[in-house]
């Protein structure tokens, strides 16, 4: 993914490639709609429990850049 972008948009980007909406995102991941329509517009601090169910389900990586400017990744991929 792109570093800078907010989780919110690399995750309204992921869901978009996959195709899938909301509705179909959140009955894959057992999460509201109202929570992932929070997330994408950036409005909602998730648990990380939350977060890692979404990027599961969309099986991507995502970068972000915490507080102190180090970038994290999270992957949904699948170990082999």
């Amino acid at each position: 993914m792109y570093v800078g972008m907010s989780f919110g948009a690399q995750l309204k980007y992921a869901r978009k490639k996959l195709g899938l909406s909301r509705q179909e995102l959140g009955n894959r991941a057992g999460v509201s709609i109202s929570q992932i329509q929070g997330l994408e517009n950036d409005s909602w601090d998730p648990k990380l429990s939350t977060i890692s169910k979404l990027i599961r389900e969309l099986h991507y990586q995502f970068d972000l850049e915490d507080e102190r400017g180090f970038i994290v990744s999270l992957s949904g991929r699948k170990r082999r």
